[in-house]
């Protein structure tokens, strides 16, 4: 998950950018219109119009940057919480497919707890109580019924 946000923040990025690229070209264009003597309707408007888009692409730029701060300071304060079991198995159950969680379960790499992704998704304990019953290791399939109650 940390590689995503951190993908986040670089997408972010490459978005203000581009956006003080398009803000450039906006000012030269606003240069040239403003080197007109006699300037027309048309030539007004498309000034409104520079001034309008680059005023949009700065407000988005300021939240772009603000979102990309608050991401790396919340990457930042919670730096040893990546290690605590029960985020961990949230940060699994984010990267894997269904399937994907299913086998890390049935093979032990996700332990099957209160602390599972999908503990509380009875479609998921009905998979695993099946996939247990038809290997016929009836104690799992105890210790999946017992620990939902």
């Amino acid at each position: 998950m940390k590689d995503k946000l951190y993908k986040t923040v670089e997408l972010l990025k490459a978005r203000v950018n581009y956006n003080l690229e398009k803000i450039r070209e906006n000012e030269k264009r606003v240069k040239a219109l403003v080197n007109i003597k006699s300037k027309s309707n048309t030539e007004n408007n498309e000034l409104i119009e520079c001034f309008n888009e680059n005023k949009k692409l700065l407000a988005e730029n300021k939240d772009a940057i603000n979102l990309q701060m608050s991401i790396i300071q919340y990457i930042n304060q919670f730096r040893g919480e990546w290690k605590n079991e029960k985020f961990a198995n949230i940060l699994v159950a984010l990267d894997l497919s269904e399937e994907d969680i299913f086998d890390h379960t049935v093979n032990g790499k996700l332990p099957y707890n209160e602390k599972h992704p999908k503990f509380g998704d009875q479609a998921f304990t009905d998979s695993l109580i099946a996939y247990y019953s038809a290997r016929e290791d009836y104690e799992m399939c105890d210790f999946i019924i017992k620990s939902k109650k």
